[in-house]
């Protein structure tokens, strides 16, 4: 009896797993263009004279069933047309839904163990076959903030490029 239940405990936290983790975060390609995005509500749209958009989004508008994860921000930055970056920001929810999120996507990454999990802070780097993905934990006035970046290997000169000309156009 106990072997079953138990067999029924681990299906059920599979179960449960996947649908916390539904969220399709890169809903877009990288590479794709933003005529494609076609949101309810329709997004906050961001142009600046180098080439560069900012779509932004509540998650919710991209995740309705995934309440965990509302209160999150998302940014699809595109250049030239063609997405290269994504973004997820959460402030002052006080948990690491987005920890959660990018373990479950891109695999668990290194951080001291003197912590637990929801009081963990740092900032952490690393990559898959064809992505960049950053994470940061940061106490913020009122409670912590939580960033989420996933970027295209194909596309990190291009965005280096990009911010060198944001720079030297701000002087």
């Amino acid at each position: 009896m106990r072997k079953i239940n138990f067999k029924y405990l681990i299906l059920f936290l599979i179960l449960l797993t996947n649908e916390v983790f539904a969220c399709n975060i890169k809903f877009r390609n990288f590479g794709s263009s933003p005529d494609a995005v076609k949101l309810n509500p329709p997004p906050f749209m961001l142009n600046d004279p180098l080439g560069g958009l900012n779509i932004l989004t509540p998650i919710s508008a991209l995740c309705p069933q995934n309440k965990e994860l509302f209160g999150t921000m998302v940014s699809l930055f595109y250049i030239n047309n063609e997405l290269v970056e994504i973004r997820l920001e959460r402030y002052n929810q006080n948990d690491r839904a987005l920890m959660d999120l990018a373990i479950a996507r891109y695999g668990d990454f290194k951080r001291s163990l003197a912590f637990d999990r929801k009081n963990w802070q740092g900032f952490n780097k690393w990559e898959n076959s064809n992505e960049v993905i950053n994470y940061l934990a940061t106490p913020i006035q009122g409670g912590n903030t939580e960033k989420l970046s996933i970027t295209s290997k194909q596309h990190v000169n291009k965005i280096s490029e990009y911010f060198s000309k944001k720079e030297q156009w701000k002087k």
